[in-house]
């Protein structure tokens, strides 16, 4: 199966002071580390998650927060 519809990627929102989840597209053309290299900003980190891991109920989503390994 593809790391498209396993995976997904988290990262702090330098902007908001939020976190972003990257979720691929299952149509798009790109590799995973493709879409990684292009949608998260250069210098800051992220890690990715299997998509398993990643809660489906987002109600509580901004109250997310990001810490690095």
């Amino acid at each position: 199966m593809s790391d498209k519809l396993t995976k997904r990627v988290i990262f702090p929102n330098i902007e908001t002071g939020g976190v972003v989840l990257l979720t691929p597209a299952p149509e798009c053309e790109l590799t995973f580390e493709q879409i990684v290299a292009k949608d998260v900003p250069n210098n800051v980190p992220h890690q990715v998650l299997d998509a398993d891991d990643v809660p489906s109920d987002h109600i509580y989503f901004n109250a997310w927060t990001y810490e690095e390994n």
